[in-house]
């Protein structure tokens, strides 16, 4: 894939993220796989991924992919202290067989920044590129084990950042509000 720079970050596209992964290595899972014993042992076995599957029923030459994203700042290994040089990277997986859950194959780059940027423009532009694929019919991709190119839809799990992004993310004050006291967590059932 190849490397943007915005708003001082570097970026690398979701879409050439996709077409990476689908052309070079991913083995693909179904995106729901009933749990064997009622346990649920992987993501797919969970009841989200049921109601994903029913929600998008299978289509003809079309994928469905489970994606996390993750963010955080880090110092770099020459610095001996913050002096600010902290940098902020955000990455994202994609979810593939159970067999290859701890590769790191399937866990790309998004963008690398420094600590104190404006990060929002980056999450911005993954978010609409993220609806962007999901909307598209066009959005043919080739896949490494298929002959003809595949549509693809990318579902977003999860976003894993530490509580200072939180609370950025959500606009919530630094936890000393009453109205954000105790908020707990955000999800889409």
């Amino acid at each position: 894939p190849s490397i943007n720079q915005v708003n001082g970050h570097s970026y690398v596209s979701i879409k050439q993220i996709g077409q990476d992964a689908l052309a070079n290595h991913i083995e693909v899972d179904d995106v729901y796989v009933p749990p064997v014993d009622n346990e649920i042992r992987y993501l797919n076995n969970a009841l989200f991924c049921k109601k994903l599957a029913e929600r998008h029923p299978p289509k003809n030459k079309t994928i469905e992919l489970l994606i996390t994203t993750w963010s955080d700042d880090f110092e770099p290994n020459n610095i001996k202290q913050n002096k600010g040089n902290s940098v902020w990277v955000f990455t994202v997986t994609i979810y593939t067989k159970h067999d290859n859950k701890h590769s790191t194959d399937q866990t790309y780059i998004i963008s690398l920044g420094m600590k104190n940027d404006n990060h929002e423009p980056i999450e911005k532009l993954f978010y609409d590129e993220l609806a962007e694929i999901n909307n598209d019919e066009l959005n043919s991709y080739y896949m490494k084990n298929m002959i003809e190119p595949i549509n693809v839809r990318l579902h977003l799990v999860a976003s894993i950042c530490d509580l200072p992004e939180r609370y950025t993310r959500c606009c919530n004050t630094r936890g000393n509000g009453n109205h954000t006291s105790r908020w707990g967590y955000l999800c889409n059932g």
